[in-house]
C-alpha cells in the first residue's frame, strides 16, 4: 500500500489532478483474475479513495506493454510503480538472452512522463 499512499500523496499536490489506478491480470500466471469492481472496492476497504480517483484493469502478458498503453492514453504526468522483483522466469530469459526486463528500465526510457518508484 506504501505505493498507493504515495501516489495518493502526489495527486493531492494539485487541485485538478486525477488519480488512475490501473491493476494489471497477468494471463500467463494462472492466477484468479480481478475485475474493476473488486479492485475498487478493495483499495476503498484499504485505503479509503479519493473522489478524483479511477480505477482499471487491464489484462495482458507484458505489465510494461500494459503500463505503457495505459499511461499514453491517460496522458499521464507521473506513473507510480512499486519496487518489485523480477519472477524467477524473467531472470532466466535475462540471463539466457541478455535481455533487460527490469520494470523500472522498461518503463523509464519509453514513458512521456515521469516515472517514480517507490
Amino acid at each position: 500500500m506504501r505505493t498507493l499512499d504515495h501516489a495518493i500523496a502526489r495527486a493531492d499536490q494539485f487541485d485538478d489532478a486525477q488519480l488512475v489506478i490501473v491493476h494489471v491480470n497477468l494471463l500467463h500466471t494462472g492466477k484468479e483474475e480481478i475485475d474493476r469492481t473488486q479492485l475498487r472496492c478493495a483499495l476503498d476497504e484499504e485505503v479509503g479513495l479519493p473522489d478524483n480517483t479511477n480505477c482499471y484493469v487491464r489484462d495482458a502478458y507484458l505489465i510494461e506493454k500494459a503500463i505503457l498503453g495505459e499511461a499514453d492514453l491517460q496522458n499521464a504526468d507521473y506513473v507510480i510503480i512499486g519496487e518489485s522483483t523480477q519472477s524467477r522466469w524473467r531472470q532466466l530469459l535475462a540471463a539466457r538472452f541478455d535481455i533487460g526486463t527490469d520494470l523500472e528500465s522498461a518503463l523509464s526510457h519509453q514513458l512521456d512522463g515521469d516515472l517514480i518508484v517507490v
